[in-house]
């Protein structure tokens, strides 16, 4: 699956690939940039947990490949603020597919989030 331009983002397949020629020494492809899926996984994490209000290493995110398309899979805890869990799952999504895809070249198709527990907000003491 290729990204814009020369740039070759790196799902499964494609950083197995991309891993065996590393490990010659060679790079993959004259001309090419090589992406590790795990820094992929870093941005959508980030992402998701910056849209979530938790930490970022609450979050946990794998892609796949469907079709030429990358495929996001969250797994976070949800911080209990105004907005309802769908809602902010749904946020989630949004930002992934906008932002990540922005911010990653990358064409992102199916983003799944999974709450995995809650997170209470600190409360704030009127004085």
């Amino acid at each position: 699956m290729a990204a814009q331009g020369a740039v070759r983002d790196a799902a499964p397949a494609a950083a197995r690939d991309a891993e065996q020629d590393a490990g010659s020494g060679r790079p993959a492809a004259p001309g090419t940039v090589v992406i590790r899926s795990r820094a992929f996984e870093h941005v959508f994490a980030a992402l998701a947990a910056r849209t979530l209000g938790v930490a970022p290493g609450a979050v946990a995110a794998r892609i796949g490949d469907a079709r030429g398309l990358v495929t996001v899979d969250i797994r976070a805890p949800y911080s209990a603020r105004d907005r309802s869990v769908v809602a902010t799952a749904a946020e989630v999504q949004r930002v992934i597919r906008d932002e990540g895809g922005a911010l990653s070249g990358a064409r992102v198709g199916e983003v799944t989030v999974r709450i995995t527990g809650v997170v209470p907000t600190p409360r704030r003491r009127l004085s």
